[in-house]
């Protein structure tokens, strides 16, 4: 059976320091927590898994050694190569009757034929050595070779996700982790999945965005606030941005055109979003407890006013009003409290609703909160707030991505299989941990390098 590869699971290496490795679990156990990773639950359910088998095995300094014995790397020497001697015997001359002159000369024959053969094997074991120096040397650089390739190169140019044909390689990935600093990797995935959809499907309606369209975007990005902007600052803040980014020119400037034919297709459909639509008044009660909100509903089933109740015991900000939202469109409201008053009566308080702090659910497992939500007027047709409005365009948007998910093909890939598991999310963690390492470190020494110069020439 194949050893886990628990430091690969916490991104650490192995002579990592027991202060490390808590650390590390730490942060790994907060990140993947389930409710922080909405919609992939049950995957970062099995990811925190994995990450806690990790530590109790590392954090135990016996346990520690016991895993690093069995998972050491057996390095093969490769075998020297032998040397075969193939020697040319002399050619014995014909039978002489021995004189004193020709036994002079046959006795000097013999010392050059001697002397011949010496430099013939001298020379003969300088090449074979030659060779085997050669063929040792060649062998070690396969290997190195090869363990680059496998290591710096191949996993890098493999897909973490295939999106309507276009394909997401790791090393594109790690790259948008690494310039996001807040959400998760899944989060970071989604959105570069919906770039790639909405870039695909926008130019269907509204127009294509040009190279000149996108030139004036990074420029207008790079000025800001700035009265004036020369063609130099603009250079030196796009070589930063590259820098920074560690994407290339083509890469960075399809982030601006994305955001192009994001905001086109958006405006192209808040165009049709009216600013009349069906509302509800609602109140609100939120509690911490399931035990809370049945309680709640008991004294609001027997009586008592939905109001007063709110005022007492909701943790909602709407509680100094009683509970009271006031009108919204439904639209706008979580789906667990769409899905509650789609049969709610008018006047009657509906069933605990399990919340979550990251987003509404309706599974009471991963509940933060639980709500109490009473419909007390109905509208068919009522004009919406500015803020509203711009909340139904948002929702228009938001579901037209989400339609596109469900036509369009989408595949996962892993870093070792084709399926999109903990250990490639711990991998892409620890490759982004390396990169932002070397990127600090190039950062301190330019910054140095910059410093001196400024007072040399001071």
């Amino acid at each position: 059976m194949e050893e886990k590869q628990y430091y690969r699971i916490l991104g650490i290496p192995r002579d990592a320091s027991s202060k490390d490795i808590k650390k590390t679990y730490q942060a790994l156990s907060k990140k993947y927590s389930p409710g922080k990773n909405p919609g992939n639950e049950d995957w970062a359910e099995k990811r925190k898994l994995e990450i806690v088998e990790a530590y109790d095995i590392l954090s135990n300094p016996e346990t520690r050694a016991q895993y690093d014995e069995t998972t050491k790397i057996q390095v093969i020497t490769p075998a020297p190569i032998i040397n075969i001697k193939n020697s040319a015997l002399p050619v014995r001359p014909a039978r002489q009757r021995v004189t004193p002159q020709n036994k002079k000369s046959r006795t000097e024959e013999k010392q050059g034929e001697s002397k011949f053969q010496k430099e013939m094997e001298a020379k003969k074991k300088r090449r074979n050595t030659l060779l085997s120096v050669s063929g040792i040397v060649s062998i070690v650089l396969v290997v190195v070779l090869v363990f680059y390739l496998i290591t710096y190169v191949l996993p890098f140019q493999k897909p973490i996700a295939t999106v309507d044909g276009e394909t997401v390689t790791m090393s594109y990935f790690i790259r948008r982790v690494m310039m996001n600093t807040s959400g998760s990797d899944w989060e970071t995935l989604q959105a570069v999945i919906n770039e790639i959809l909405v870039s695909h499907e926008a130019p269907n309606y509204v127009n294509t965005v040009t190279e000149a369209e996108i030139d004036q975007f990074m420029r207008t990005t790079a000025q800001g606030d700035a009265t004036s902007f020369t063609d130099l600052e603009y250079a030196d803040w796009l070589r930063q941005q590259l820098n920074l980014s560690q994407l290339t020119e083509q890469q960075f400037r399809g982030l601006f055109r994305d955001q192009l034919y994001q905001t086109r297709i958006y405006n192209y459909l808040a165009a049709n979003v009216s600013d009349t639509v069906p509302q509800i008044h609602m109140y609100y009660i939120l509690v911490s407890t399931y035990d809370e909100a049945t309680a709640a509903k008991a004294r609001i089933d027997s009586g008592e006013d939905f109001s007063i109740i709110a005022k007492e015991v909701s943790i909602d900000s709407t509680k100094t009003n009683g509970g009271d939202v006031g009108w919204s469109p439904p639209a706008l409201l979580s789906s667990s409290v769409q899905t509650a008053i789609t049969s709610l009566e008018i006047g009657k308080c509906s069933e605990p609703i399990a919340m979550s702090s990251s987003s509404s659910t309706t599974s009471s497992s991963d509940a933060t909160s639980y709500a109490l939500v009473m419909i007390s007027e109905k509208s068919d047709a009522m004009v919406v707030t500015s803020d509203q409005l711009d909340g139904l365009k948002t929702v228009a948007y938001n579901n037209w991505v989400t339609q596109l998910q469900s036509a369009k093909s989408i595949t996962f890939h892993g870093i070792h299989n084709k399926y999109l598991d903990t250990e490639t999310f711990t991998w892409i963690d620890y490759q982004v941990a390396r990169l932002q390492k070397g990127l600090a470190a190039t950062t301190s020494t330019t910054e140095a390098t910059t410093s001196a110069t400024t007072a040399g020439g001071q």
